[in-house]
């Protein structure tokens, strides 16, 4: 057993998210505020997804997207994205908006699901938002939780290679056919989707579970020999580095969390641990249905990692200062205290400025019938230039004010006209 403070290594660098949502989606939840949610500010459950590309540069900043489709929390997902379960919190003022704890909401709704070992909840996110109908505007700002350990014990990589120098070629090639059945096996259970995490060794590969090293045939997780067989793995959505291998990569936002999860459920606190950034080049959407289906990329990634890092314990997570009084202690001497462990989360995506803070949507050119009038006229207009009068200045006809007194036979053919 080799405890992290021993050979602390060089902090992990994290990306955080970046939302992206489609209008469709405020369009459909703005009619859902109307006429179904109304005045209920209890939350509600939708569905949101990640994409996966490793080719270097191929998206600068992870992104969390919502469709039209996202409000409907069965929703069948695309087979090559990652879904991710969101709730979605809806206030009727923008006073309860602003004066909501939001650290709080944002620990307390993810702590729940992750204490009772929920894997789904290890990719969840939280949506915060205030429709303001009379104008047209939705302020919102998403949190994409992450449990966080105490400063004093961040997470800690003591090297990190490339897949490709760490493993044998064929052993890559394994790796990633074991995942792309997986992946079959995960459609079929009808709701699409990729699998975020999956711990594997160079011989066989389960998705995460509280029992996978079990499934693995790995009994005892001190024994060190028996653990560095073992490689726990999770899609990342950001792309790879044009830096050389030896410098330190920035991972994805969702590793902090499966650490969290080896640390408090697989009993992992403490010891060194593989982790695969697995970032393939060119996954493909496939048909259930047929089982010759090209799933991509089988070289596993130019730019998968594997990083060896040391796992924080189980009391590095609890902030409440019981879990430090309990190790101060004496080992005989039973420790008692009335105080609940805390846990705290971070994830509060940023704004327009680089700041934590909301951001509001627009919506008048879609909902707003002054606005839509205006861009039917001048679509007129410039249909009018296209088609009759190539030399038709359309500005200033735009702008040209008329003023008509009658409006009878000719009246009316005028107005027409103009």
């Amino acid at each position: 057993m080799t405890d992290e403070r021993s050979n602390s290594g060089r902090t992990v660098k994290f990306t955080p998210f970046a939302s992206s949502v489609d209008s469709p989606f405020w369009v459909r939840y703005c009619q859902a505020k109307l006429e179904t949610i109304q005045l209920n500010e209890e939350p509600v459950d939708i569905v949101g997804s990640y994409g996966v590309d490793g080719a270097a540069g191929a998206q600068q900043v992870p992104r969390l997207q919502l469709q039209e489709t996202s409000l409907q929390p069965d929703a069948i997902l695309p087979n090559e994205r990652v879904r991710i379960p969101i709730q979605l919190l809806g206030y009727n003022t923008i006073e309860s908006f602003q004066k909501v704890n939001k650290n709080k909401i944002l620990a307390d709704g993810f702590r729940n699901k992750f204490m009772q070992g929920d894997v789904e909840s290890l990719v969840s996110a939280m949506l915060l938002t205030y429709a303001d109908l009379k104008n047209h505007r939705v302020l919102y700002w998403f949190g994409i939780p992450a449990m966080m350990p105490k400063t004093s014990s961040p997470i800690c990589c003591v090297q990190q290679s490339l897949l490709s120098q760490a493993w044998m070629p064929s052993e890559v090639q394994g790796l990633a056919v074991r995942l792309q059945q997986l992946r079959k096996d995960e459609a079929s259970k009808g709701q699409g989707g990729l699998i975020p995490f999956f711990v594997t060794t160079k011989g066989a590969t389960v998705p995460l579970t509280a029992s996978c090293l079990k499934d693995l045939n790995v009994e005892d997780v001190g024994n060190v020999e028996a653990l560095d067989g073992v490689t726990f793995g999770f899609f990342d959505p950001t792309s790879s580095s044009l830096s050389t291998s030896q410098d330190q990569q920035p991972v994805g936002w969702p590793m902090r969390n499966l650490v969290a999860y080896l640390s408090v459920h697989l009993g992992l606190g403490g010891k060194q641990v593989n982790v695969l950034s697995y970032r393939p080049t060119n996954l493909r959407r496939f048909d259930v249905n047929n089982p010759n289906a090209e799933l991509g990329d089988l070289n596993g990634g130019e730019g998968s990692i594997i990083l060896k890092i040391n796992v924080p314990f189980k009391q590095d997570y609890d902030w409440s200062g019981a879990a430090a009084a309990a190790a101060a202690t004496d080992a005989t001497t039973t420790a008692t205290t009335t105080q609940p462990p805390e846990y705290k989360a971070v994830g509060w995506e940023l704004n327009v400025r680089n700041k934590p803070g909301p951001r509001w949507v627009n919506l008048r050119p879609l909902l707003d019938s002054t606005h839509l009038a205006i861009q039917a006229a001048d679509l007129n207009l410039k249909l009018m230039k296209w088609r009759m009068l190539p030399n038709l200045d359309v500005e200033r006809l735009n702008s040209t004010k008329v003023l008509m007194i009658g409006a009878g036979t000719l009246g009316c053919n005028v107005a027409r006209t103009l």
